[in-house]
């Protein structure tokens, strides 16, 4: 495949452009053609006029595109120009639909999409462009992910050439619509894809929940207090026309999966309440988050390196225009040019979001940069050589105070993490065992019980050491507990990864079984007595545990699961010991 990439200007005019397009050798023999414009300006009027000549002159060329971000902070440098790249495909093939949602909703759009992503053989990716205007994509996205999870889901919400102008647009031939979304499915056997993701903030400080919001992206009440309140409390914030730079650099995020997925209010109300460009679920946890600008770069010489060993024959890139508030116009040229050195004609936009989601992630984005390579068949030619650190190669320099402070906030959260996960632990965990200990084994057994869904796939187990007494008395309390924490490390090897262990008190211990019948579990407790008595204990020898065995009933709860298999192992002690008994 091959991508030709234009900026139109004075220079260079729609026509003048196509008329080198199509005397291209490649444009020629191309299979499946497809062009996108990013257009800079909400000017419907010039708009369809370029759309106009465009499909007129290129009759057989599939033509899309959208509006992208126009200045939304002081000194922010962002492109002024139509950006045109052309994707000419050998053997691949490229289906695009478009949906008015005047007419439907974004999950009815997503649910009719997977129909047809159905019949799409070949599917590598999926491009995808949105409006933004009294629109929450978010339904939209959920459906194409809970069918189509592992494919790559990557695009943009369309920009607004200024933050007090709402009207963004996309267009697929001739038609241009407000509000709705468009995709691209590309199709081929041979046709390989690499996506990126670039996010470079970290989370700082408690989580907090998103207590009232709208589908359109709007919160009320964050912690039940008015949501501009989380940003005058903790950044000591004014409420003025300087609130979009001021909470650029501090974006909300997410978890999604094993990533993490950044927001940034665009706006405010009198009522205290914030506009995103993406909605949020009620009940959602959020965070702050900051970012070191060598941090930022860095992730994206390493993204950008790990490109261009692909080495893609194409290339589409989306960009935030937060990250070029937050670093700046030199360094966020720097993060384009790092791609350009991945693929010379590679295109990109700002727009008003982005759009990445992997098998490993994502959704609906702010402050990323997320890119797709697209090459056809296997790799041609040797990778260039790889950009070097971009921090190291400006050694020597005065270090800039708000580096120095970044760098100290990085350091200083990362420890008060490492504290963190390690208090976590320890109210947990048995200190003795490693195994979990009461507390949160019966917030998990509550948990469980409340989304069981079916009868029988729940099973309690639980055991103790039959004489324990006899072994702290004979042997001492020092080595009863080493019985105990060899016993559990005995025990954890005999059962699943997904199920749960934990020491209940002294000798008696709980064990969780998901998703097993009665007779299975039978088994598996049989398993665990018997490696129990086959193993031999430091200076004890041999030692025996005895078994209780329950599965979760229709009316049960927590309380009379655990009574009912608390009687099962009193059945078993009264069995005679070493056995297992079921209730």
């Amino acid at each position: 495949m091959k991508q030709l990439t234009y900026v139109l200007g004075e220079s260079l005019t729609t026509e003048q452009m196509i008329q080198m397009v199509v005397e291209d050798p490649d444009f020629v023999s191309a299979r499946s053609r497809l062009l996108i414009l990013f257009e800079p300006h909400c000017d419907f009027r010039v708009m369809r006029e370029r759309i106009r000549v465009g499909a007129q002159m290129l009759p057989n060329t599939t033509i899309v595109g959208m509006t992208t971000m126009g200045e939304v902070a002081n000194d922010i440098v962002v492109p002024t120009r139509t950006v045109c790249t052309f994707l000419l495909f050998r053997n691949s093939q490229v289906h695009v639909d478009l949906f008015d949602c005047n007419g439907t909703t974004p999950r009815k759009a997503g649910k009719q999409l997977c129909r047809k992503l159905g019949s799409y053989e070949h599917k590598q990716a999926i491009l995808c462009m949105q409006t933004q205007v009294n629109l929450n994509p978010a339904p939209f996205v959920e459906e194409i992910v809970r069918e189509y999870g592992d494919l790559p889901l990557f695009g943009a919400q369309a920009g607004i050439d200024t933050m007090a102008n709402d009207r963004s647009a996309i267009f697929v031939g001739n038609e241009l619509c407000e509000k709705g979304m468009l995709t691209v499915t590309f199709c081929g056997e041979d046709l390989q894809v690499k996506p990126v993701y670039n996010l470079g903030w970290r989370t700082i400080g408690n989580d907090h929940v998103i207590t009232s919001c709208t589908e359109d992206g709007r919160v009320a009440t964050i912690d039940g207090k008015p949501a501009v309140s989380l940003y005058q409390r903790y950044l000591n914030m004014a409420l003025d026309e300087n609130f979009f730079d001021n909470s650029a650099p501090f974006p909300l995020v997410i978890r999604s999966g094993k990533e993490l997925v950044a927001r940034v209010p665009i706006s405010f109300y009198e009522d205290g309440s914030l506009q995103f460009p993406c909605a949020f679920e009620r009940g959602t946890h959020v965070f702050f988050s900051y970012a070191h600008p060598n941090n930022l770069l860095r992730e994206t010489t390493t993204s950008a390196n790990e490109m261009a060993q692909f080495l893609p024959e194409a290339l589409v890139l989306f960009a935030c225009v937060n990250r070029r508030v937050f670093l700046g116009n030199a360094r966020a040229d720097y993060e384009i040019l790092c791609y350009r050195h991945a693929c010379n004609s590679m295109a990109w936009a700002y727009g008003n979001g982005e759009i990445m989601h992997t098998a490993e992630g994502g959704g609906l984005l702010n402050s990323t940069i997320v890119a797709l390579g697209m090459r056809e068949g296997a790799p041609k030619g040797e990778p260039p050589e790889a950009l070097p650190d971009p921090i190291a190669a400006t050694g020597g320099r005065p270090i800039p105070l708000s580096d120095r402070l970044a760098t100290f906030l990085d350091t200083t959260t990362a420890e008060a993490n490492a504290t963190i996960s390690e208090l976590e632990v320890l109210a947990k965990r048995d200190p003795l065992t490693g195994a979990i200990n009461r507390r949160r084994i019966d917030e998990i057994l509550h948990y469980e019980m409340s989304k069981r869904r079916r009868k029988n796939d729940l099973v309690l187990l639980m055991y103790d050491i039959d004489f324990f007494k006899e072994v702290n008395d004979t042997y001492g309390h020092d080595t009863g507990d080493i019985v105990l924490m060899d016993l559990t490390r005995c025990v954890q090897a005999c059962i699943r990864e997904g199920d749960t262990l934990g020491r209940w008190g002294g000798e008696e211990f709980l064990c969780l079984l998901t998703e097993l019948s009665m007779d299975e579990a039978y088994a598996a407790a049989e398993r665990i007595r018997k490696q129990v008595a086959q193993t031999n204990f430091l200076r004890v020898g041999h030692i025996t545990i005895s078994i209780g065995l329950t599965s979760a009933r229709t009316n049960d709860t927590a309380e009379s699961f655990f009574q009912r298999v608390d009687q099962a192992l009193y059945d078993a002690k009264h069995a005679g010991r070493n056995c297992t008994c079921i209730r």
